[in-house]
């Protein structure tokens, strides 16, 4: 996120940073919960085969981003903080004053899996998003070459 949106915005940097911190702490309760009802493995099956998002709708009826963002609110951040990580699922239905850190936690989301391996490639659908919302495919590819060329020196 820092090295994608330095290139784009710095002043959204104090959220965006918080926010690729912190935005996926739900996914370790709910993969607890996972673990705790024993579906682990239909769990991972489906996660194969579909997004994250998808998946954990399908099997907890929830989210990473709203179980992050309730957990974000009960500590009580920054409503931009929480926000824009509840509306990261769906950035089209944020509050427009918040659309592009939705947006953008959106994205990254996307990006990085949920075992850490990081897409090499901007998707198409990205892509899109990109385009529609006036922000630049160039600076997002430049970040994910860095950040893809320091895990692989690790």
């Amino acid at each position: 996120m820092i090295k994608w949106y330095s290139k784009v915005s710095i002043s959204s940097l104090s959220v965006l940073s918080t926010t690729a911190i912190l935005g996926n702490i739900g996914q370790l309760l709910i993969a607890q919960e996972v673990d705790k009802l024993n579906i682990k493995s239909d769990f991972l099956k489906e996660l194969n085969e579909k997004d994250v998002q998808h998946t954990e709708e399908k099997f907890m009826h929830t989210t990473t981003a709203c179980v992050s963002s309730d957990i974000l609110s009960y500590w009580q951040l920054d409503k931009d903080i929480v926000d824009s990580v509840r509306f990261s699922d769906y950035p089209q239905n944020a509050p427009e004053e918040i659309y592009t850190l939705c947006l953008a936690n959106h994205i990254v989301y996307r990006l990085v899996k949920y075992n850490g391996e990081i897409e090499p490639v901007i998707p198409k659908k990205i892509e899109t998003l990109l385009i529609k919302s006036g922000l630049k495919i160039e600076p997002l590819q430049k970040a994910l070459d860095a950040i893809i060329e320091i895990a692989s020196k690790k």
